[in-house]
């Protein structure tokens, strides 16, 4: 006789998680996103310290996660961004899907694969892994916010002299 801790995560439950995750975040549906995360979920992504300042790479709890989400939603370059995806792959605990760079119909988008390990139906610890592209378009994003700031401050100096 086998028992299932209450714990455990069903395939039924991790199909449920790949769907409405994608489906909240295109909307950026915050209080949809607080239903799948756990209380004390975290977030690893490249993205944290960026928003969250140098030094912090995870997003602890779900109040976190969820300011991490909300300010993904806000920043995400939408027009780089296509959602596309060809399934998941789940193990009984570890959820994996892929945003490929390259998509079917001619378009590159921001390259990402979701890694979720879920308790008890819930996103419990999720890893966000960047590609090629999405890690150009970081550094461009990068590149022109210095030459913005820098080119801000020299105009400050010529309006101070």
């Amino acid at each position: 006789m086998s028992s299932v801790s209450n714990t455990s995560t069903t395939e039924a439950q991790a199909v449920r998680i790949y769907e409405l995750w994608d489906k909240y975040l295109r909307e950026g549906n915050m209080g949809g996103m607080a239903t799948i995360y756990a209380e004390d979920a975290t977030v690893q992504s490249p993205l944290v310290p960026t928003f969250f300042g140098p030094g912090k790479g995870i997003a602890r709890g779900k109040q976190e996660v969820l300011l991490f989400l909300q300010e993904t939603v806000k920043r995400r370059p939408d027009e780089k961004v296509h959602w596309h995806r060809d399934g998941y792959l789940w193990n009984g605990r570890t959820l994996i899907w892929e945003y490929p760079a390259e998509t079917p119909y001619g378009h590159y988008q921001v390259d990402l694969a979701e890694c979720m390990d879920l308790e008890a139906g819930l996103i419990k610890r999720h890893r966000i892994y960047w590609g090629w592209f999405a890690v150009e378009m970081m550094k461009e994003s990068t590149v022109k916010k210095a030459l913005e700031g820098r080119l801000g401050a020299n105009l400050l100096k010529s309006l101070e002299a």
